[in-house]
């Protein structure tokens, strides 16, 4: 059939969608490069599938799968279709018999959903897992399931409702009752009233949030301990009820625990980091698939309700041209730096369950929440001392008024004074003064004057060291901050001093444990995670380290990194150091998520780190190894090699360098080559942290 161009692409096709179908991650390129000639018509007529994909509306409206109003199922007639997946539809029926309205999810297929959940236990106190009236065959070969009218709405809908609100600070529980709402039809006539739960009523938007957190912690529970993982726990397959609680519905990919070939199967933006893994045939999936998948996606779930967007969103984009694989490596790699930290998208969030949300978004399962039962627990725990602390204070409010008084009693009754010398006090002014106007060779000379008079004043060492660490005079500093220590007032403050001054001069040892010391005092805060992440990268226990030692170096600065980005997400030293990481672990492993990740990062690092030739040589270095460079980071590739240029990189470094070699061809390099260098900028990427290393408490 060679002779038969036609036929081979449409072959090629089918082979393409049989081969997705059964849930192997296909590289597009590799594919289409083995039928030779005929290899960019197959890439034309995937775009095409890819657009169509991810534009259905595009499509004509013929939707011949679906039953049309008024017709009779059985005793069943269609009234409406609610929705759609890829293995059944869904319709709103009514009982011809009893008028009783009815769900009738429709399959071509057979479903073995049913069999799974036949094993739960009772769950009627709480129905948290939806339930079937009854399962028939059709004559078709298809299956019919019928369920109770508990609903219309799903999550889907609530976070749909929750993103239009015009006044999120004064949104309330009353947002699931609108979501509801607003999938009422005219003519509708539903049993029951539209009402909220009693646990839910008079909540605000963020304690609901945890309300249902907790309902669905608790319905993963009863499924896990079932021995069924959900595999495909998303926004749209979890109900809404008539009084706002969740029921987690659609088990078509739902899998027995005790399945000993674990299929791949989800959706790709709701999937946990080892199920795109194993898709993309980075790991095995024996072993690693198991229920901290599904918290992993309940995790993405709670940060969307929370804050209305999807927490890896800038990863998600993709248009005709984009490969699954290429979707996978990127979201994966969005996965691996970790999502915005939601106190900083929501900042009225609960800081301990936006803990608890990060937990369940860890990259690695192992960092995970471990069971849904834990879960529950924890988020039960945060909503019991919630309200227990109003109802205590009420209720003690007199002894809480008494223990006020005591306390302002003792802070302005039990202060003291003494007497210190009128020049120690006058130059003491003159410094702190001279710090203000960033005078700091006058603040230095200032607090000379006042250590001259009082040797044993820790505060003035201290003060004179972060003079001098402006004046980038580090050794001076770092013999001020350990004198500080001698006199016995170390703390986490001069201990992350001491270690910054330590790293200028690369002594990593020393400065991660004066970084360890500072942690284990409380001076945590981003500049301190990036700074033990670049001495962890920069320090060796051995000339010779072995992969094994390389590695688990690599992994503590990331996690280092990944800890700054957390506390302050536009911390460029935590990018940088992260991005640095990032590449060298993709040398190591050449797997293409790490190459993505790592630019992703050093193109952050950029936007707020200083300029120096370091940092925008090291920018080249991570985009020339990325094969996926979107169109922006391209021109962030070319502008980097002319500001590396422009900073003081030797022009015969890039030619000589093999990452640059495939470069040579484009007619922007004549460009680059033609930039007359400048001044070299600060190599070392931790300036813009000193503000935050200064003005600690």
């Amino acid at each position: 059939i060679r002779s038969d161009k036609n036929r081979v692409v449409q072959l090629a096709y089918v082979e393409f969608l049989l081969r997705s179908q059964a849930g192997e991650a296909i590289d597009v390129d590799a594919f289409c490069d083995r039928f030779g000639s005929l290899g960019q018509s197959i890439r034309n007529l995937l775009g095409v599938h890819r657009y169509f994909d991810d534009h259905p509306s595009a499509l004509p409206q013929i939707d011949e799968p679906s039953k049309p109003v008024g017709d009779i199922i059985g005793h069943y007639r269609l009234i409406r279709m609610l929705g759609k997946g890829g293995i059944a539809t869904v319709y709103l029926a009514e009982d011809t018999k009893t008028r009783r309205k009815l769900v009738l999810k429709l399959s071509d297929r057979g479903i073995n959903e049913a069999r799974l959940l036949a094993r739960l236990e009772n769950d009627d106190e709480q129905q948290l897992i939806g339930r079937f009236l009854f399962v028939e065959s059709l004559s078709n070969g298809g299956t019919a399931i019928g369920m109770p009218l508990i609903g219309l709405a799903t999550l889907d809908d609530v976070i749909s409702t929750w993103r239009g609100c015009q006044s999120r600070d004064a949104a309330s529980a009353d947002i699931l009752l609108k979501a509801t709402s607003s999938r009422f039809q005219a003519g509708d006539q539903f049993p029951g009233q539209v009402q909220l739960h009693s646990s839910l009523r008079g909540r605000s938007w963020n304690d609901t949030i945890v309300q249902l957190a907790n309902w669905l912690a608790r319905g993963l529970d009863i499924l896990h301990r079932n021995g069924v993982w959900h595999r495909d726990l998303k926004p749209s397959n979890v109900l809404v009820r008539w009084d706002g609680r969740p029921v987690i519905l659609d088990f078509n990919l739902a899998e027995d625990s005790r399945s000993e070939t674990p299929r791949f199967a989800g959706t790709l933006r709701y999937m946990a980091p080892e199920q795109i893994q194993s898709g993309l045939r980075l790991i095995d999936r024996q072993g690693v698939l198991d229920g901290r998948a599904d918290l992993y996606s309940l995790g993405v779930m709670l940060y969307e309700l929370a804050a209305g967007d999807h927490p890896f969103k800038s990863a998600l984009w993709a248009d005709r041209r984009t490969s699954e694989t290429e979707a996978a490596n990127r979201l994966l790699g969005a996965q691996r730096i970790g999502a915005k930290p939601l106190t900083s998208v929501c900042p009225s969030i609960n800081a301990e369950f936006a803990q608890l949300v990060h937990q369940c978004l860890a990259f690695d399962p192992h960092d995970r929440i471990q069971s849904a039962a834990e879960l529950m627990t924890k988020v039960q725990h945060i909503t019991n001392r919630r309200h227990g602390v109003g109802r205590w204070i009420r209720k003690k409010r007199f002894a809480v008024a008494a223990l006020a008084c005591t306390g302002l009693f003792l802070i302005f009754g039990g202060v003291g004074a003494y007497h210190r010398d009128p020049a120690e006090v006058r130059f003491e002014r003159r410094a702190e003064s001279a710090m203000k106007r960033a005078d700091w060779q006058s603040a230095e000379e200032s607090w000379t004057e006042v250590i001259r008079r009082q040797p044993t004043d820790d505060r003035a060492y201290l003060r004179r060291g972060e003079t001098r660490l402006r004046l980038a005079n580090f050794e001076d500093a770092t013999s001020d901050f350990l004198k500080v220590k001698e006199l016995g007032k170390h703390n986490g403050k001069n201990a992350l001093l001491l270690a910054y001054c330590l790293a200028r001069n690369e002594n990593c040892e020393r400065a991660i444990r004066e970084l360890n010391f500072a942690e284990d005092n409380k001076a945590e805060c981003a500049s301190l995670y990036a700074l033990r992440a670049w001495s962890r990268l920069r320090y060796s226990e051995s000339p010779n380290p072995t992969v094994s030692q390389v590695r688990e170096r690599i992994d503590l600065a990331k996690s280092d990194a990944k800890a700054a980005i957390k506390l302050d997400e536009n911390c460029g030293a935590a990018w940088y150091v992260f991005a640095v990481a990032t590449l060298q672990q993709h040398k190591l492993d050449c797997r293409q998520e790490d190459a993505i990740a790592a630019a992703d990062a050093i193109e952050r690092a950029i936007r707020h780190c200083p300029s120096g030739r370091v940092l925008y040589e090291t920018a080249c270095q991570i985009l020339v190894c990325n094969q996926n460079l979107t169109t922006a980071q391209d021109e962030l590739l070319w502008k980097s090699l002319h500001l590396a240029v422009k900073h003081g990189l030797d022009r015969r470094a890039i030619l000589g360098s093999r990452a640059f070699q495939k470069l040579m061809s484009d007619p922007r390099m004549t460009s680059v080559l033609a930039v007359q260098p400048g001044p070299e900028g600060d190599a070392f990427p931790f300036l813009p942290d000193l503000i935050s290393l200064t003005e600690l408490p």
